[in-house]
């Protein structure tokens, strides 16, 4: 009997687990009032942690979202003030070639040479040309009217071909007629 009859093995036992109900050791009246006490106050006491739970949850997305608002706040600001950055030195550009083109500075890099009146960096964008001696020690300007016919040719020449040009007070030899 002992062959045919084999007790199973506790590896097969685990596979199907079987929930095992608890032992009272005596007898309940299931209806009474201290019974449906505990187990209204087993079932306050589920509710209570489900709420806590559902409490942590909430509080765990709000603060993941707070931060991820917090984050795109710190770009957005750091953003701003990249461009603000950008926008002073941008203003800070545009007033120095304001300056260069109206100031003082401006008004003293163009002196005219033969009639001595004084020019602005603008005055080419109103039609007034001014030229420039190319030697390093004269640094004279002039206008196109107050040159001399050969002058003129010369500066046109220089200019066709990217030369160097050179004014009468300067080089005279190469203004002399032969």
């Amino acid at each position: 009997m002992a062959q045919i009859l084999i007790p199973p093995c506790n590896a097969q036992m685990k596979v199907n687990p079987t929930k095992k109900s608890r032992v009272v050791a005596e007898g309940r009246v299931i209806s009474g009032d201290e019974i449906l006490k505990q187990l209204k106050e087993k079932e306050e006491n589920a509710r209570k942690l489900e709420e806590a739970k559902e409490e942590r949850r909430k509080l765990k997305e709000f603060r993941k979202e707070q931060k991820e608002r917090d984050i795109e706040e710190r770009q957005h600001k750091k953003q701003k003030k990249t461009e603000e950055k950008e926008r002073r030195e941008r203003q800070k550009k545009d007033e120095q070639i304001r300056r260069a083109v109206c100031g003082r500075l401006a008004n003293r890099k163009f002196t005219c040479g033969v009639c001595g009146e004084r020019g602005r960096m603008n005055d080419e964008l109103n039609g007034v040309m001014w030229y420039g001696c190319d030697e390093s020690m004269c640094e004279k300007w002039y206008h196109e009217e107050c040159l001399s016919m050969k002058e003129r040719e010369c500066l046109r020449e220089s200019m066709e071909e990217k030369s160097d040009w050179y004014c009468g007070k300067c080089k005279p030899w190469l203004y002399q007629e032969e």
